[in-house]
């Protein structure tokens, strides 16, 4: 750096080491608007993304499911931005709400009547029991602390199932709980043992489920909080419920958030007897959590290498980076979401209009209907295609 080093300037923030330290590599900005921003690491023939203090990353194939709950307030329209890209269905009245939200625009909104729930096909995805490794998460917000609230659940029917829930009305009030059944007999079963704590209305909590092995641990905003062991993997063929066990029982009252369910053990659980491991909580949504949780960098190919990256010179319009080196054609670099660039050649045609173009070839007129008072403007032509959107 012209000013000395990066450890004697006031400002500066250890993010990451770069993917090549041993080689050269450039940090090129893009400030896409007023509150959303990047930082480009360009290297030897690759670029990766810096945002919100952490890299860029994207799911993984272990990431089965994963509901961001973004979307327009009021709509039941639901993605799974998942590794498998189930389809997602909005029963009853859930819907998004931008009032309330743990992270994004929105959250789900869970009115926590009969037939209010998220549900999505069965899948073998669904089969946690069976796998070495697997954790089902999200965060929780509920309202109603007086009513059995199942979190998730694949429910076959009465009989066989799984679910994550707390317990409100039975023996053991105020606890969470990881229940299965198979051909009617409760084969695993995890209470938590904390009642105090982790169990007020109106919070955010993140609830995590992790199957370590055989070992299976219930965690509470990173927490271990309850402890079982058991080495059957059975699999049923129900639905996933997601704010209920079934249509008509155990629904949540609240709002949900940032739900995942994954094959692995992305955060190095360990969960034991006594209840004392513990986790660190996204403070991100994925898959932009920085490092860890399963994710991975994102990353795109250039063709930059590293004696070239000196060279590259840029300008930026809107969400398009035009980049100029003196060995090859302009390219231009553009986003179209926090894990979706591309780079692409530059073509100098008609259908391009890059920032630099030094004059208007275009044949189009615009008309005006008066001199004075309500003026109206008349293109003789679109003055737009798709290419500069």
């Amino acid at each position: 750096m012209p000013h000395g080093g990066a450890t004697r300037r006031s400002g500066f923030q250890y993010i990451n080491e770069t993917k090549t330290s041993s080689k050269i590599s450039r940090l090129i900005p893009f400030q896409f608007s007023t509150v959303q921003a990047y930082m480009i690491e360009a290297g030897d023939n690759y670029m990766r993304f810096y945002m919100n203090g952490g890299r860029v990353m994207t799911v993984d194939s272990n990431t089965k499911l994963l509901l961001h709950c973004d979307g327009a307030n009021a709509s039941q329209d639901f993605v799974d931005d998942g590794n498998t890209g189930h389809t997602v269905t909005a029963n009853g009245t859930v819907q998004h709400t931008t009032s309330i939200k743990k992270f994004g625009s929105t959250s789900a909104l869970m009115p926590g009547a009969s037939g209010d729930y998220l549900s999505v096909g069965n899948h073998a995805d669904w089969d946690i029991l069976s796998q070495t490794s697997a954790m089902v998460e999200g965060w929780f917000r509920l309202t109603n602390l007086t009513a059995d609230t199942y979190l998730i659940s694949q429910y076959e029917d009465s009989d066989n199932y799984w679910a994550l829930w707390f317990d409100a009305t039975g023996t053991n009030v105020g606890y969470w709980k990881f229940v299965v059944k198979s051909l009617g007999s409760e084969i695993i079963s995890a209470t938590s043992l904390l009642t105090a704590i982790n169990r007020d209305a109106y919070n955010w909590y993140w609830v995590a489920l992790c199957k370590v092995s055989d070992a299976y641990g219930i965690y509470v905003n990173g927490g271990q909080v309850a402890y079982t062991s058991d080495a059957d993997s059975d699999t049923f063929t129900g639905p996933l419920n997601i704010g209920c066990l079934t249509s008509g029982t155990g629904h949540l009252e609240g709002q949900l958030d940032e739900v995942r369910v994954y094959h692995g053990n992305p955060f190095s659980a360990s969960p034991n007897i006594g209840n004392s491991d513990a986790i660190t909580p996204p403070s991100l949504p994925y898959p932009y959590v920085g490092t860890g949780g399963g994710a991975t960098s994102y990353e795109l190919a250039t063709t930059y290498d590293e004696e070239e990256l000196e060279l590259l010179d840029w300008v930026q319009s809107a969400d398009t980076l035009y980049i100029t080196s003196p060995d090859r054609c302009p390219r231009k670099l553009t986003r179209t979401d926090h894990d979706s660039w591309s780079i692409a050649d530059l073509g100098f045609d008609a259908n391009n209009w890059p920032p630099f173009l030094d004059k208007n070839i275009t044949a189009t007129e615009i008309t005006p209907s008066a001199t004075t008072g309500s003026i109206t403007l008349t293109a003789s032509a679109s003055l737009f295609n798709s290419d500069m959107v």
